[in-house]
């Protein structure tokens, strides 16, 4: 799957093999306290966004 805009690929989401691994990392780094929860809040919705934008 893939975001298409005019005849430009803008983004392609990752294989579906992928996904469990990406997400665990996702949460593992939303575990981490020494991050602003602001920070991370943004960092997980473009993540989440990357790894499944449907």
């Amino acid at each position: 799957m893939g975001i298409v805009h005019g005849t430009k690929v803008e983004q392609i989401a990752p294989p579906h093999e992928n996904i469990p691994h990406l997400m665990k990392d996702l949460f593992e780094y939303l575990k981490d306290s020494d991050k602003l929860t602001l920070i991370k809040s943004c960092v997980f919705h473009y993540e989440m966004e990357f790894i499944h934008p449907f």
